[in-house]
């Protein structure tokens, strides 16, 4: 693959301690950061997480890596919240037609923050403000900085063949269950990607939440906690051409207490595994799967 022409499109992981969270440092052991670049000609996934903390536990990962490779520029931004340490700008090298753009980003927490302001280290919310600059934001003050790198896919073809883009922000929002009005689109090619942002500190699982496209109109919106705000961010990606995506929900039982993983399986239609990406939010709600019949773009 070429470095310069991949995206993480989504990251998951699986924690083997189900107290963990409620143990304050598990939170911030699990925030990380995914950065493609070129190891002297080899093509190489780094992963940054914040370390320091007194209940380390080993954590598995997933990165799901999409190689575009006709008529999509990707371009890889750097971003450090510096002092503020809730607030990161960025310049983005070539101004981007946000109709034909999305971005994902991945921050971490420089810090060593144990025993308090460990939920909110994992919710940011992130979005473009402009052609040329986006901004990652978390809405509590914990002490660590935190800093990342960002990836964006624009559709530079001369009529937006492969996809276009819809940008969607929802400020502070306490309902366990909302709604997000959009423009129409074919939900059989229109795929999520979502951020949000935790207005408290010490949050822990209150800060999960979770988004899908609930019809051609809307985003559902589900979270855990409505005792403090969640602010949100939405891209919904509307892919052209030979692409289809799979939209399904899936809810997993409760661990129980037991530190063991547990595995969970759902059913979709037979896709092409080299053309195809599954997408997982942060609590059991929804299922995306987008899978090209043709090595067009991706």
């Amino acid at each position: 693959q070429n470095p310069d022409q991949c995206i993480p499109l989504h990251f998951t992981m699986r924690f083997p301690y189900t107290y963990g969270i409620a143990a304050y440092g598990a939170m911030n052991v699990s925030v990380f950061d995914v950065n493609i670049f070129d190891n002297s000609g080899t093509p190489t996934l780094g992963i940054n997480r914040t370390t320091g903390q007194a209940n380390v536990y080993p954590i598995y990962v997933q990165v799901r890596v999409v190689e575009f490779v006709n008529k999509i520029r990707v371009q890889k931004v750097a971003f450090n919240s510096g002092a503020s340490k809730t607030l990161a700008t960025a310049t983005i090298p070539t101004a981007v037609d946000l109709s034909r753009s999305f971005m994902t980003a991945f921050p971490w927490s420089q810090g060593t923050d144990y025993g308090g302001n460990y939920g909110d280290d994992r919710n940011f919310q992130y979005k473009f403000n402009s052609t040329t600059q986006f901004e990652v934001r978390r809405y509590a003050t914990p002490d660590p900085t935190f800093k990342g790198w960002a990836y964006i896919a624009e559709d530079t073809s001369a009529g937006g063949n492969f996809f276009t883009v819809k940008h969607y922000n929802k400020g502070a929002t306490y309902s366990t269950s909302t709604t997000q009005t959009i423009d129409s689109v074919d939900t059989s090619k229109a795929m999520l990607i979502y951020s949000n942002g935790f207005g408290n500190t010490n949050s822990g699982v209150a800060s999960l939440a979770s988004a899908k496209i609930e019809s051609a109109t809307a985003i559902r919106i589900n979270c855990q906690s409505a005792t403090y705000p969640h602010y949100y961010s939405f891209q919904v990606v509307e892919w052209q051409n030979n692409t289809s995506v799979q939209h399904g929900d899936h809810t997993w039982a409760t661990a129980g207490g037991s530190a063991s993983l547990v595995t969970h399986t759902a059913t979709i239609s037979a896709v092409e595994l080299s053309n195809s990406i599954v997408r997982f939010p942060k609590i059991a709600e929804s299922l995306h799967t987008c899978d090209r019949t043709d090595s067009n773009s991706a």
